[in-house]
């Protein structure tokens, strides 16, 4: 991201990668770009004339991690290295980076090639497992809310789904760049053992990692823009996200095409802006559009409409209730949970649709898992007149019925006074499965 006469990039590393890090800031002197400063991952450049620089990044395991920056340790190695005829850049943690004119000749800062890999072995070591160990401990926990409980509702929720499918990319991720670096360690070893030269470029490897990790940064701020407009937008937000991915793709090959044909900056940042404008334009006409059809209340009411749920105390002839409902919805399930009671009459229900039936499978097993945990009743499957794709199931004391088909499931609680059991499940089956087929 540039801003003016300063530049941003994300370039997350591990130590052992640091050859890759000063070639990449080379490469970006040559283009006009000096290294500025670093927060976390994110490189701070400024606008300079093109010229050809030397960087060092020097990794010292024995400062601190946190607030080592004027530690003891840290000064001493800048003093140093000032000395040998390097400039001191900033640093980060363990990691300080210097540069020099690469035509005039300075001292290497690390020469004892044992002591260099002992450090870079134990900051890397540090860094691979604190990065796993917190990426572990976040998807273990969204695990837990998820897979965990007895209640499958983040199925119908969109921003759930997502952090999941993020945080588990970002575990494999992070599981490759671990078992790489045993690999390098192991390696390295051996090449000591063997008065063999050590190596820290990784430039393949390291490359398609960088690109993993714009695209997992890119995925983390969708993610969190996602779950703002998922509260919106309800069951059409994957209609929204098709349009928004088809005219950022248009303004992206846009962008390569006037970058071939335009050489001059002025112009092309004149039609660039140009564009960025007109995208803006027609994502505001077409979701303009998609609201007026879709209409206000199916874009915004989706989540709590208590006035049109699929079954209530009503429809078994039972006097109305207080009430409370909540719908879900996501790319894969629909779930309705509704309770309604009051001294002398009670239903309560969860109801999920989804066009997947291993989904609804999934359902129905953590539906007996919570029978069995909690509910201390027994569960029996129950002969029925409605059709064959419909499995019933009941409580013994017939206060909980369970309706199964391909593509729905619905688990009831209901208290009845003249009604029969059969008469329940032919109103569930009227109103939940005959009227949505």
């Amino acid at each position: 991201m540039r801003i003016g006469k300063t530049k941003w990039t994300l370039f997350k590393f591990i130590p052992y990668e640091y050859k890759v890090l000063e070639k990449y800031l080379e490469k970006m002197a040559l283009k006009g770009w000096m290294l500025e400063g670093m927060v976390g991952f994110f490189l701070k450049f400024i606008k300079i004339e093109p010229k050809a620089l030397k960087y060092s990044v020097d990794v010292m395991d024995k400062i601190p991690m946190i607030l080592g920056c004027d530690s003891k340790s840290a000064v001493e190695c800048r003093e140093y290295c000032e000395a040998a005829g390097w400039k001191f850049i900033c640093q980060m943690e363990k990691i300080q980076i210097y540069c020099k004119e690469n035509e005039v000749y300075k001292i290497p800062i690390q020469t004892d090639e044992e002591e260099k890999y002992k450090s870079i072995f134990k900051a890397s070591l540090k860094y691979s497992i604190l990065n796993i160990l917190c990426v572990s401990m976040f998807l273990y926990s969204q695990y837990l809310t998820s897979f965990g409980n007895v209640f499958p509702e983040f199925l119908a929720d969109n921003s759930k789904l997502l952090l999941l499918l993020l945080l588990s990319l970002w575990f494999i991720q992070e599981s490759v760049q671990f078992i790489h670096f045993i690999i390098w360690s192991i390696t390295g070893r051996l090449r000591l053992k063997r008065n063999e030269p050590i190596s820290y470029d990784f430039k393949a490897i390291t490359g398609i990692k960088l690109v993993l990790n714009k695209i997992m940064f890119i995925l983390s701020v969708a993610m969190l823009c996602i779950i703002i407009l998922s509260g919106l937008l309800g069951k059409h937000l994957l209609e929204f996200l098709i349009v928004l991915t088809l005219s950022i793709l248009a303004g992206i090959i846009l962008f390569k095409v006037i970058k071939k044909i335009t050489n001059k900056d002025e112009t092309r940042k004149l039609i660039n802006i140009s564009i960025v404008i007109l995208i803006v334009i027609i994502n505001l006409i077409i979701y303009s559009r998609m609201t007026i059809t879709i209409g206000i209340n199916g874009i915004l009411g989706d989540k709590n409409d208590y006035g049109s749920y699929s079954l209530a105390l009503k429809d078994f002839d039972m006097i109305s209730a207080e009430s409370y409902g909540e719908k879900k919805e996501s790319v894969l399930a629909y779930c309705e949970h509704y309770i309604e009671d009051d001294e002398n009459s009670y239903i309560s229900y969860y109801l999920y649709r989804s066009r997947y039936n291993f989904m609804i499978d999934y359902v129905l097993n953590k539906e007996f898992e919570k029978i069995n945990r909690y509910d201390n009743e027994e569960v029996i499957i129950m002969e029925s007149n409605i059709p064959d794709n419909v499995k019933v199931y009941k409580s013994i004391n017939e206060d909980k019925f369970i309706l199964i088909s391909d593509n729905t499931f619905i688990s009831l609680y209901i208290n009845r006074k003249d009604l029969d059991g059969e008469e329940v499940i032919n109103i569930i089956y009227d109103k939940v499965f005959k009227s949505a087929s």
